[in-house]
């Protein structure tokens, strides 16, 4: 059972008095028992609850029609009601053995040593925390996606209540860097320039850009060419680190093995190479003062710095070369 269900749900479980279960006539006078396990935050909407809203009750199964709406007056608790307050359990406890003196039952009350109790939001003011959390995180993300899809998914927010001239304000968390489907934005209530609460707002949400789609399989080293790839609007919210949406990738080479249908990211792909196998290129050597140009074909792929082996383009003689530049390489001097 989550926090939510555990502050929300009553939850009635028998506690035999002394002797009862056995069905003797010696108990039938005695006070029940009942235990009163108070949460560790309770919510409130108003000065008076009902008392089951604040605690679970263990009592008889038979008699469970006792534990019904009975008032509890908050007011000596928590004031004007305005703001979340921490109480002892001792106090709690002494309202809660007053508010149930007239049902002839004996009390034990069990909790934290101390409670919190949390202002429940009013519609209004929940509508214009959520609203301003929405604006305020749609234009942290716009800048940076095609299109921003934000759901509420805060069902009940606790908090201060606003007043028509408090401020608000996001924290100062970089939610662009933490973008994920999930995210909580923190929104700070200022009144009269001090922060008096802190509410936490959740969204749903995704993010969609204009990005490079592999249309086929890819195997490792392969060349990009341009009917292997095409632009689409997709959701990139998990994967949105380091996309690709440049059609200038066409000439990469693969990094390894692609799939069809997947979203190109710059770790998917290595640089145009500098020399193409099978491309026609330059060869310079130098033997001594004198340089010699000469024309050859790759035989592999190389970067500036790398070398590669050539097939010179009239002996067919095959050699060990430097690449130096765009289509250029060189051979060691021989003299």
């Amino acid at each position: 059972m989550n926090r939510s269900d555990f502050l929300l749900r009553v939850l009635i479980f028998l506690a035999l008095s002394l002797g009862g279960g056995c069905g003797t006539s010696q108990s039938v006078n005695a006070a029940e028992r009942v235990t009163l396990q108070v949460y560790p935050q309770i919510q409130w909407a108003k000065v008076e609850t009902p008392l089951y809203s604040i605690t679970k009750i263990y009592a008889r199964k038979d008699v469970k029609e006792i534990v019904k709406p009975i008032p509890v007056d908050l007011t000596g608790l928590i004031g004007n009601g305005e703001s979340d307050v921490q109480v002892p359990l001792t106090l709690l406890k002494e309202l809660l053995v007053l508010s149930m003196e007239t049902t002839g039952y004996d009390l034990r009350v069990v909790g934290p040593s101390r409670v919190t109790f949390k202002k429940k939001v009013e519609k209004t003011d929940k509508a214009r925390l959520i609203e301003f959390a929405k604006i305020e995180l749609q234009n942290i993300l716009q800048g940076s996606f095609d299109k921003v899809t934000l759901t509420p998914a805060t069902k009940s927010i606790s908090g201060v209540a606003l007043h028509f001239d408090d401020r608000l304000r996001i924290d100062k968390t970089d939610y662009l860097s933490q973008l994920s489907h999930s995210m909580t934005v923190g929104v700070e209530v200022l009144r009269r320039g001090v922060v008096v609460s802190r509410v936490p707002v959740g969204f749903s949400v995704s993010v969609h850009r204009d990005v490079l789609v592999l249309l086929d399989d890819m195997s490792e080293m392969e060349r990009v060419t341009p009917d292997l790839i095409q632009r689409k609007l997709m959701d990139i919210t998990a994967i949105h680190r380091d996309v690709l949406n440049d059609e200038g990738v066409v000439g990469s080479m693969a990094k390894h093995r692609l799939r069809k249908g997947m979203v190109l990211k710059e770790g998917d792909l290595l640089p145009v190479p500098d020399v193409i196998k099978g491309d026609a290129v330059n060869v310079i050597s130098r033997v001594g003062v004198v340089t010699i140009r000469a024309g050859a074909i790759a035989l592999s792929h190389g970067y500036v710095g790398e070398s590669i082996r050539a097939k010179n383009a009239k002996s067919g003689e095959i050699f060990e070369a430097n690449v130096i530049a765009k289509n250029q390489l060189s051979v060691d001097d021989k003299g």
